[in-house]
């Protein structure tokens, strides 16, 4: 199990999300206290992937561990994040 704040910069990660309806349906929070909770968690996970790249000395960058690194980051934060935001034009 991860933690919340751990970022998972594997590229596969973000097939996790449409696994099936139910995973799509658990990525919409259901109440104002979890839209604040996963937005919390949501920034935290960012913040931990740019700091996990940017810590990596300059001679050790490789495509994987910062371009593809930060491309899966950015995806994560775009797909929960759009998941909170589509809310306020259903509701």
């Amino acid at each position: 199990a991860r933690e919340s704040n751990e970022v998972d910069m594997r590229p596969e990660s973000l097939h996790t999300y449409t696994k099936n309806i139910q995973s799509i349906c658990a990525l919409f929070p259901t109440s104002a206290k979890e839209v604040h909770k996963r937005a919390q968690e949501i920034i935290a996970q960012g913040k931990a992937g740019v700091e996990a790249i940017t810590a990596i000395p300059d001679n050790e960058r490789t495509f994987e561990n910062t371009a593809r690194a930060l491309d899966t980051v950015s995806s994560n934060f775009s797909i929960k994040s759009a998941a909170i935001s589509t809310l306020g034009y259903v509701s």
